[in-house]
């Protein structure tokens, strides 16, 4: 009998998806705000930003990893209006970090390049995984027009 109550004081010592989910958040958003101060050290200095770009990854890559995997997981369990609310807060929270994050890469010759290099720290903070290819400083691209679509495409991949 003992054995049974000390399971169930276990498992209610052990916080929710809930809780779990936004702790996840949190760690996301300390790795969003580790790439701010990156780009606002380096101060436009692109060989600063690179060297500490690599030596975040190298100490936090297992637990960048780990957000993913265990986020993704984590954000599946939930239902989809508390999804939603953690998402909005969370948006909320990297809302001005990312602001900065753009105006801290204006003083790069090539800001494109310097976000990139912190992009890896930016995609845990996401509500849902982005694809690989997620810019969120970028606006979004108008579409192709239909006849670059409909076009055939050579053994090369130009139109022919």
């Amino acid at each position: 009998m003992a054995f049974v109550f000390l399971a169930i004081a276990a498992l209610a010592c052990q916080p929710g998806v809930e809780a779990q989910a936004r702790a996840q958040v949190a760690a996301a958003i300390g790795h969003v705000t580790a790439a701010v101060q990156m780009l606002e050290a380096a101060n436009g200095d692109q060989r600063k930003l690179l060297d500490a770009a690599l030596a975040y990854r190298s100490a936090h890559h297992a637990e960048l990893h780990a957000l993913r995997t265990a986020g993704e997981q984590q954000w599946a369990q939930l239902d989809p209006p508390t999804r939603a609310r953690l998402t909005a807060e969370a948006d909320a929270q990297t809302r001005p970090l990312l602001a900065r994050l753009t105006q801290a890469a204006q003083r790069f010759a090539d800001p494109r390049q310097a976000l990139m290099l912190v992009q890896p720290f930016l995609l845990p903070a996401s509500a849902q995984p982005g694809p690989a290819n997620w810019r969120p400083w970028l606006p979004p691209q108008p579409p192709l027009p239909a006849a670059l679509v409909d076009a055939p495409q050579s053994a090369t991949g130009t139109s022919r």
